[in-house]
């Protein structure tokens, strides 16, 4: 990234050295993630310029080296590159924040998907600090691909109906996703008619103020959306407090053992993973990947790039 909204390809060494824990990967495909799009936007991370690779972390790839287990060598890895710079030919990932994928991702046509075991890996550190979501309706504000996730893991663990709220015409399947309907505004839904709303959206506070009041007495709204640096919200605190809401915040998931757990549910609902990704681009499209992901586009989901 050379300024805001602008790649350029640029050629650097391989990782001359890798610790004991790490290990060597190279890139085979990567996950746009909406965090990733406002750093797009600016150029590069809040207070300095963007290094080579930024921003990515949602990555794929071949393990070329190892620094203590010789035998990952050649093997699939789902890992997360040291300061979001994954696009990058060859990085390394450090000891707990990689994964060797089971041999069931091996073809390359299932690669794209592949790359969304770390945000689900993050959806499930989200849902662990929820109550017991079996028979409960649950809202979830904005249906990219976070959200989608968030609805299929709500499903999968017994929500009775899960509803979708996004402007953009997201799917024409939400049933794929463990969605009851999708409508296009929070306004179109009835006030106190959740017992769980998660935020999915970030980066403004208007969905957090629909979500305290589309939430039931003494239900919950889950944070998941990331805020930017200085945000600082503005929501209708005494209807919160009225309705004795509570808020929980799902940030800094521990990669171990959530990336294996994540993986395991991606196993057990390809189609849904698969459905998932609605664009795949080559890498040397990443600038017109990015514009895509930023932009309204409609059925627009996860955006991937892929090596070759």
């Amino acid at each position: 990234m050379v300024a805001p909204r602008s790649f350029r390809k640029t050629t650097e060494s391989r990782p001359s050295r890798i610790d004991p824990g790490e290990i060597e990967v190279e890139l085979l495909a990567a996950g746009i993630c909406g965090s990733d799009l406002p750093k797009f936007a600016a150029g590069g991370p809040p207070g300095g310029g963007a290094p080579s690779g930024f921003p990515m972390h949602e990555c794929v790839g071949r393990v070329a080296r190892a620094g203590r287990d010789s035998s990952a060598t050649g093997r699939l890895a789902l890992a997360l590159p040291p300061g979001d710079r994954g696009l990058r030919g060859h990085f390394t990932a450090p000891a707990g924040e990689y994964l060797l994928l089971d041999e069931q991702w091996s073809d390359s046509s299932r690669w794209p998907a592949a790359t969304l075991v770390q945000p689900l890996a993050t959806v499930l550190f989200g849902a662990d600090r929820l109550r017991d979501v079996r028979g409960r309706e649950v809202v979830v504000l904005g249906c990219g691909p976070v959200g989608l996730l968030h609805s299929l893991v709500a499903r999968a663990r017994g929500a009775r109906r899960v509803v979708g709220v996004d402007p953009r015409p997201v799917t024409d399947s939400p049933e794929d996703f463990g969605l009851d309907a999708i409508v296009r505004h929070a306004g179109e839904l009835p006030s106190s008619c959740a017992d769980l709303c998660i935020e999915a959206v970030g980066h403004q506070d208007r969905t957090m103020a629909a979500a305290v009041r589309l939430t039931r007495t003494d239900g919950e709204i889950m944070a998941f959306g990331v805020p930017d640096p200085s945000a600082v919200y503005r929501v209708p605190f005494e209807v919160f407090f009225r309705k004795r809401l509570t808020l929980r915040a799902a940030a800094g998931t521990p990669w171990t053992p959530y990336l294996e757990r994540a993986e395991a549910f991606a196993l057990r609902h390809t189609a849904a993973m698969t459905a998932l990704v609605s664009h795949v681009l080559p890498m040397s499209q990443v600038q017109r990947a990015f514009e895509l992901a930023s932009g309204p586009a409609p059925h627009r989901r996860k955006v991937v790039l892929v090596s070759g």
